[in-house]
């Protein structure tokens, strides 16, 4: 399946003051990563050059590359404005990308025949590369305000801006809601990066499609922790972990049970590293990863589950919501 710049909303909660936690799985070229770090009121964990293996990258790389959604023409300053249009135009770009992500390839492989390390040969894939990222935040208005589309429509004097196109088509009759990325970036006068504006636009819409789940002081947001609850697996695991002992609570009110799918959800978190974020139900060997993450120091998993906070201050890069990371350290 062809991949695609989207946001998936994996767990969304808010706190007693109304303030707001989410965590995003996101799709997007691996070229526009840097910008992403930029915003540093996100905790994020991406899947690695370091950590996947080269064929596996490179049977990526040619079998679903990356390719530009739209071809700009070259112009002055950060943001160009005019696009090649035509077919005949189109074609003969997109034929040259491709072919730089297979000469790409060639490289790779030679310079894995020549015994290089994977952490060296991906690096040379990664223009033509789609990336996994989950991130989790409390605040986005900054983000969107940057990074989303401006799409402007023309009503007499007063240019109206829209940060989606859903919006957009929803308030204006004309627009066509299916059309194609490149038709939509005629009415962009924003001046991100198109492919980081589609990505902020994917996360407005689901941000705003998405219905938080309403937590009580002390209580746990926990990526893929209600699909983990979901699974009659998981209630054949408490009863099997559990056998035969008392359970108890933790010095700071989280109970067992709820601490076992916090180590789960991290470990899964961590799993982005190399594209395996789901995990295969292999609730034991979660805990383990979790406990191995513990011993070696390696705490940014540890950053997306978060618990509702007795007030509306801030916790690190988080408002209103206290990482288990700051539990823990």
């Amino acid at each position: 399946m062809k991949r695609e710049i989207k946001a998936e909303i994996v767990a969304d909660s808010k706190n007693e003051y109304g303030q707001r936690i989410t965590t995003f799985i996101l799709t997007y070229p691996r070229f526009i990563h840097a910008e992403l770090l930029t915003h540093r009121l996100f905790s994020r964990n991406a899947a690695s050059s370091r950590a996947i293996p080269a064929k596996k990258m490179i049977e990526a790389i040619v079998n679903d590359p990356f390719v530009p959604v739209a071809w700009q023409k070259a112009h002055k300053g950060m943001q160009g404005t005019e696009y090649f249009e035509k077919p005949t135009e189109i074609a003969p770009r997109i034929l040259s990308w491709k072919q730089g992500a297979l000469q790409a390839v060639e490289k790779a492989k030679g310079m894995l025949n020549l015994g290089i390390t994977k952490q060296l040969v991906n690096r040379i894939l990664e223009p033509y590369q789609w990336y996994t990222c989950i991130v989790t935040c409390t605040e986005l208005d900054n983000f969107f305000e940057l990074r989303c589309p401006q799409y402007v429509v023309h009503k007499g004097d007063d240019p109206i801006k829209y940060k989606s196109w859903k919006d957009c088509a929803a308030e204006e009759n004309m627009i066509d809601p299916n059309c194609s990325d490149f038709a939509k970036l005629q009415f962009n006068k924003g001046q991100g990066e198109i492919h980081i504006s589609l990505l902020a636009e994917a996360m407005w819409d689901s941000f705003n499609e998405s219905k938080p789940k309403q937590l009580k002081a002390g209580e746990w947001h926990i990526p893929f922790g209600d699909n983990l609850r979901e699974r009659s697996k998981w209630t054949s695991f408490l009863i099997e972990h559990t056998k035969n002992r008392q359970l108890h609570t933790y010095p700071d009110g989280t109970g067992e049970v709820d601490m076992l799918a916090i180590k789960i959800a991290t470990a899964r978190c961590a799993r982005i590293s190399y594209n395996n974020f789901e995990g295969k139900d292999d609730y034991e060997a979660d805990i383990k990863l979790y406990n191995r993450l513990l011993e070696e120091g390696h705490m940014s998993p540890m950053e997306h589950c978060a618990k509702s906070a007795e007030n509306g201050n801030w916790y690190n890069n988080f408002k209103g919501f206290i990482q288990l990371r700051k539990e823990i350290e």
